[in-house]
């Protein structure tokens, strides 16, 4: 049965770059084949061009000015455009990504934006919250973003994990029921064998952000033990200084 899906984001690769926008970008292309897909998008301009596989809207959100009220705000625009999209056409699933409370709106003003038929689900990508503890400071303004993540999560019918290690932790960091906590891995593409061959010598590469919230201290620190039983492997680490 064709469904109505909106993904409400503030990443869509490749018009706003980031690991969050290429999740939704494959998700919205590969469920298009199936249901009706509009991805809603929380820019600092209107978009003038979209992929052709899903419809897009844009809300335009301004210049970040770093304050809590911008953030509420943009969530406040995004959510009264989902409601916009809603009324106009029954929708059965709406997802939001987890990162600065982007469905606070949507979820702390459900009634007045007739809001509560349709499910509400929050993805687990990456809480500033939890990227803050993770990295051990942040700013003042971090701390109001997490508690907002927070809330957001807990008002959420459903909150979407990639695997159930990452679900048992999100249940007990965020003290979420056990039943609204979904597995719903990310699409991965197929890597084809044919296209590369096994190196004679044996390697590791990291790619991406040099930054702790990307996870390269965590691997750094795991190094030297398999350094010790492997001498000959090579690590390369690759990206720009986060």
């Amino acid at each position: 049965m064709t469904q109505r899906i909106v993904f409400v984001t503030q990443e869509l690769d490749p018009i706003a770059p980031g690991g969050a926008g290429a999740v939704i970008a494959g998700m919205a292309t590969r469920l298009s084949e199936r249901h009706q897909v509009t991805v809603l998008l929380g820019a600092h301009s209107i978009v003038s061009s979209a992929p052709a596989d899903f419809a897009i809207a844009t809300v335009d959100t301004g210049t970040v000015d770093g304050t809590p009220q911008w953030f509420l705000d943009r969530s406040r625009r995004l959510a009264l455009e989902l409601a916009t999209i809603c009324r106009d056409a029954k929708v059965d699933m709406v997802e939001f990504t987890d990162f600065e409370a982007l469905g606070f709106w949507a979820l702390s003003h459900r009634e007045e934006l007739d809001l509560a038929h349709v499910r509400i689900a929050v993805r687990l990508h990456g809480p500033v919250e939890a990227v803050a503890a993770a990295v051990g400071s942040a700013p003042p303004l971090f701390n109001v973003l997490g508690g907002l993540e927070r809330l957001t999560l807990s008002m959420a019918d459903m909150v979407l994990v990639p695997s159930a290690e990452v679900g048992r932790w999100a249940a007990d960091r965020y003290r979420l029921d056990a039943d609204r906590v979904v597995v719903a891995p990310p699409p991965v593409p197929e890597v084809h064998r044919r296209r590369w061959a096994p190196s004679p010598d044996p390697s590791f590469a990291f790619y991406g952000r040099l930054a702790e919230q990307k996870g390269v201290h965590d691997l750094v620190q795991a190094l030297p033990p398999v350094l010790d039983s492997h001498p000959s492997l090579v690590v390369t680490v690759i990206g720009p200084d986060g």
